[in-house]
């Protein structure tokens, strides 16, 4: 059961950062700020997620 949270978390870290490359695209860099902002919001939400993985699987 834990390979497989690992799997969805990894797939899920794939598709985000491309996600995020393919918005990049759109904006040509013109609005990093905004962009870098939602990459962070992104990393926080995942941060937390695995936090709590961790807590119900101790």
């Amino acid at each position: 059961m834990k390979a497989l949270s690992v799997i969805i978390v990894i797939s899920g870290l794939i598709l985000i950062i491309y996600i995020f490359l393919y918005f990049l695209e759109i904006v040509n860099f013109n609005n990093w700020f905004y962009a870098i902002s939602i990459l962070s919001l992104f990393l926080k939400f995942i941060y937390s997620f695995l936090k709590k993985g961790k807590e119900t699987s101790n």
